[in-house]
Formats: structure tokens, C-alpha cells, sequence
């Protein structure tokens, strides 16, 4: 951690010794005498920004591949793990994850993939699309179905338990849906969707939905 009055201390003490007779410190006041004010400020500058310690340190690398013809929402978790859908011009976007250096195709289907979400384990959630929405978990590298065959799903959110919230009906009447919650491996419809119309589910990770 960068001591700051050890720093700045330094700083004043190199500044003294270059331009000795210009500066000068008694009690906690410090004097610029002369007319090499601005040589002063501009030396401090200088020293200040070269400073190893206000160095930012960061690299730039390409973790998805030159073959896509469309990436797509790109979302990272505080892990630094990365999902992104990708299309090579079939229309249809597939799913890739980087995690610890590697990156890997996670869907390879028909379905048309949207909807992605990722928390801070890595585990991922989504919609996949074949005339029918279903809602899909990607978690210590495999993935399962989460919703049933009989109704759609939209709008999945994950949080960091891996519990999973969605909003839900069956057939075609959309003004009839219902939020459903997956958790410990079980898939529960929690509220009615008959004669009701749920959205937007939410959930954070004490796993209270709103």
C-alpha cells in the first residue's frame, strides 16, 4: 500500500536537492523563493506521474476467435470469467465462455441462443429459441434444461447460489405467465398464470424475488 506522506515526503526532499536555495521547509510551511517557481512545479509533476506507483498495469488480449461474423453481448462476472454469443453468419448465435485462460464453445445447436446471463461461479443461464422458449443452465461444465417442454420461458436471472428466476406461461397466450423459480435442482412455479401477467422477474442472492 503507498504511504502517502512517505511519498510526497520524498518527493519534496528530491525537489530540495535539485533546487537548492529555491525551497525551503520550516514547521509544516514550505517557502518557493525566486523565480524558478514554475521549474519547481513542472520537476514535481514530472516526478509525481513517472512514479512506479501511479503505473497502471493492464494487457489487452482477444479471447474470442477471428471467425465470427457477429459477437454478441459480451458479460463479465468479478472473476473476470466472459460469455458472448456468437454468430458465423447462419443466424443463429451460439454460446462461448472464457474462464481461466480458455475459451470454449458451450451450445452447439439449432436452437437460437439469447437472453444470457452469468453470476460469479461461472454458472451461466439463457434462452435457447426452437419455436418454443426454454431456459437452460450451463454449471461445472454441463448443461441442463431447466424449464419444461410444455411451457416457455424469458428473461432468466442467476444469482450466486445458482438459484434461477424466469417469467413463464404455457401455449400462446402470453397475457397468461407466471415467474418460476429453479433452485437445488428443482424448477417451481411460484406465482399463478392463469388470468395473470408476471414480469421481469428478479432475484439477489439471499434468493428474495421481486
Amino acid at each position: 500500500m503507498l504511504d502517502t506522506r512517505r511519498f510526497l515526503s520524498g518527493l519534496l526532499t528530491t525537489v530540495m536537492a535539485l533546487f537548492k536555495g529555491v525551497c525551503s521547509v520550516r514547521g509544516d510551511t514550505l517557502s518557493i523563493k525566486g523565480e524558478r517557481l514554475y521549474i519547481v512545479i513542472t520537476t514535481l509533476i514530472i516526478i509525481f506521474l513517472s512514479s512506479p506507483t501511479l503505473a497502471v498495469d493492464y494487457t489487452v488480449k482477444q479471447i474470442s476467435n477471428n471467425e465470427a461474423h457477429v459477437i454478441d453481448q459480451p458479460l463479465t462476472n468479478k472473476s473476470g470469467q466472459v460469455v458472448w454469443g456468437y454468430d458465423n453468419g447462419t443466424g443463429i448465435a451460439q454460446l462461448f465462455y472464457y474462464s481461466n485462460g480458455v475459451t470454449k464453445q458451450i451450445t452447439n445447436s439449432t436452437y437460437y441462443n439469447t437472453n444470457w446471463q452469468i453470476n460469479d461461479h461461472g454458472q451461466i443461464v439463457w434462452v435457447a429459441w426452437d419455436g418454443n422458449r426454454k431456459i437452460f443452465l450451463y454449471s461445472n461444465g454441463l448443461t441442463t434444461q431447466i424449464s419444461d417442454d410444455g411451457y416457455w420461458g424469458t428473461d432468466p436471472q442467476i444469482n450466486n447460489s445458482g438459484q434461477i428466476v424466469w417469467q413463464g406461461g404455457s401455449g400462446s397466450n402470453y397475457s397468461n405467465t407466471g415467474i418460476f423459480l429453479y433452485s437445488n435442482g428443482v424448477t417451481t412455479q411460484i406465482s399463478e398464470s392463469t388470468n395473470s401477467y408476471s414480469v421481469s422477474p428478479q432475484i439477489n442472492n439471499s434468493g428474495k424475488i421481486v
